[in-house]
């Protein structure tokens, strides 16, 4: 039986790392989409990217009840049942386990560094849309000046938006 639950677990691994590469993939569409100011493929990625992480969540309650399982079956000395742990003591299946740990290690690594520079493009667009607005509304922050009334004073005197709270 603990065989079978360990195949069964490498099996969900596997599709599990597959999904994650579907969402880097996402994530890389999402990042074409920003640099080009898409939105349109913007929400279309987002929206994979949902339906992905929705995949992702039904798996792994799958195998976190499949690792709970087999952690009662076995003392593993009060620690969790970790790739590491499977790999030293279940040695038939030590190299699929290797080769799944590194395969998640690689995607997770690369969408890391894609939601970083997703995060990125994200903050500059919205910077730019602020700087923007204050353009629009005659506001430069050197030459914007609060009254002693709370009125906004502008040198250019061209203010198009009542900052009065």
């Amino acid at each position: 039986m603990e065989d079978q639950a360990l195949e069964r677990l490498i099996g969900i691994l596997g599709k599990e790392t597959d999904l994650l590469g579907e969402l880097h993939a996402a994530l890389a569409g999402q990042q074409g989409a920003l640099q080009k100011g898409d939105a349109e493929g913007i929400k279309k990625s987002v929206e994979v990217q949902i339906a992905v992480l929705s995949k992702i969540s039904g798996l792994e309650r799958e195998r976190v009840a499949l690792v709970s399982m087999l952690q009662s079956g076995r003392d593993c000395g009060g620690e969790d049942l970790t790739l590491t742990f499977l790999i030293e003591f279940a040695p038939q299946h030590a190299e699929r386990l290797r080769e799944v740990r590194a395969a998640l290690a690689d995607v997770l690594k690369a969408i890391g560094t894609l939601n970083r520079h997703n995060s990125m493009l994200i903050n500059q667009s919205l910077s730019y849309i602020s700087k923007t607005l204050r353009m629009i509304a005659g506001e430069d922050t050197s030459s914007t000046v609060y009254t002693p009334a709370g009125d906004v004073t502008c040198a250019t005197g061209q203010l198009a938006v009542d900052r009065k709270i």
